[in-house]
């Protein structure tokens, strides 16, 4: 299985920022060795959002991040879920997937935009 979070100048709380090797060992422990985990921060300049990503941000702007994937799947935006959600998430990832329609409706119920 293949993880991916994407952060946007780390993982930031109300009073603390943890940097991306942080929050690798963090997930990396919630699954098999065998499972692929990647921690990338969009601030150093290495990663390019896929379609979802960009729609996402083009409404929520940086709140969207963290990002995460699992697969190729887009799975939560602004948060990482907790180690039984997320293996949850991983196990049936196809109830979790976020799509075009779940953004515009999230941008649409918060008056991001107008309904045609």
């Amino acid at each position: 299985m293949k993880v991916k979070i994407v952060l946007n100048g780390g993982l930031r709380s109300c009073c603390s920022s943890y940097p991306p090797e942080l929050v690798y060992e963090m997930v990396r422990s919630w699954f098999s060795e065998t499972d692929e985990i990647k921690v990338m921060d969009k601030k150093e300049g290495n990663y390019v959002p896929d379609e979802l990503a960009f729609l996402a941000e083009k409404y929520f702007s940086e709140a969207i991040y963290p990002l995460v994937y699992i697969g190729e799947a887009l799975v939560a935006i602004g948060d990482i879920p907790d180690k039984d959600t997320l293996l949850k998430m991983a196990t049936e990832q196809e109830k979790f997937c976020i799509t075009e329609k779940d953004i515009l409706g999230a941008a649409e119920r918060q008056g991001l935009l107008k309904k045609e």
